[in-house]
């Protein structure tokens, strides 16, 4: 018997009542819901001999066939870190204001009766795995990010130099606010704000936007899926520089760093029980805004 995971959002569906009529939707369809054991109090006339399991700890189970979450794309983003590396899909619920990561809408849950189905349509995304070499040892490792990652300077008004190489060949010195690195996913998000491109997430590549250059001729690139690209702090630059991913925190990359992006051998998984094509999505989506 298939077993779900129900990720609930406490601050965004008061008294778990949207998941309630989730749950109840599952177990009419023979599945068994797991949730989180924080959940039993407000769930708590939910009984768990009737299809309902609440875990013993907060981890999403390995043996899930999939995790319903609901919440916004910064939720699903957080979350598809644990997914992938237990290779469990995601199907989101929108509580967030925009939702491009999410497949259904609160007054669609009574679709969730399809994840019984063995014929369910199952999407792969590409992330980006990150390291930081410091003297020649790795002091920070396989960071991976559905989204981006971020280099940016603090909060002191100069610019900085970043430096950019590919493959060990230069690509550019960015006097800049800092530069984004980003998955076709990501593309949609700061990105795209930064004045980046949008990428069909079928795409197996990576994109770099710099925020704010000072030169005119610093536009985006995108490059192939196999790239390896290294972030250094320039000469010119002045002020600390961060690394932050997918929006949390990470680390400084202070003068000598090495920050290496590549592909992720991880991929995030997403299942669609909705025919929607990533265009129609995004006009959607972007008409919202």
């Amino acid at each position: 018997m298939k077993k779900i995971a129900v990720i609930t959002k406490p601050d965004r569906d008061p008294g778990l009542a949207l998941a309630a009529r989730a749950i109840k939707t599952l177990r009419s369809a023979g599945l068994v819901c797991i949730l989180r054991p924080e959940d039993r109090h407000a769930l708590g006339d939910l009984s768990e001999d009737g299809g309902v399991v609440f875990s013993s700890s907060g981890e999403l189970p390995k043996d899930a066939f999939c995790a319903v979450v609901f919440g916004g794309d910064g939720t699903i983003m957080r979350l598809s870190h644990e997914s992938s590396a237990k290779n469990i899909p995601i199907l989101g619920v929108n509580l967030g204001r925009v939702g491009y990561l999410t497949e259904i809408e609160p007054d669609e849950i009574p679709l969730l009766s399809s994840l019984a189905s063995d014929e369910l349509t199952l999407e792969k995304r590409m992330m980006l795995r990150s390291s930081i070499i410091s003297d020649g040892k790795t002091v920070s490792e396989n960071v991976h990010s559905l989204n981006d990652i971020v280099v940016s300077k603090g909060a002191i008004s100069s610019m900085a130099e970043i430096v950019l190489k590919s493959g060990g060949a230069l690509v550019g010195r960015y006097v800049c606010d800092g530069i984004i690195i980003a998955t076709p996913t990501g593309s949609t998000a700061y990105s795209l704000a930064a004045g980046g491109s949008v990428i069909e997430p079928s795409l197996e590549c990576i994109s770099m936007t710099p925020l704010a250059p000072q030169s005119f001729y610093s536009k985006p690139i995108i490059f192939g899926g196999d790239a390896v690209l290294e972030v250094t702090k320039g000469e010119r630059g002045h002020g600390e520089l961060y690394v932050t991913c997918d929006g949390g925190d990470y680390a400084e990359l202070k003068t000598g760093d090495v920050l290496r992006v590549d592909k992720s051998p991880l991929a995030a998984r997403f299942i669609h029980i909705k025919q929607n094509h990533f265009c129609s999505v995004l006009n959607s989506k972007m008409s919202d805004l």
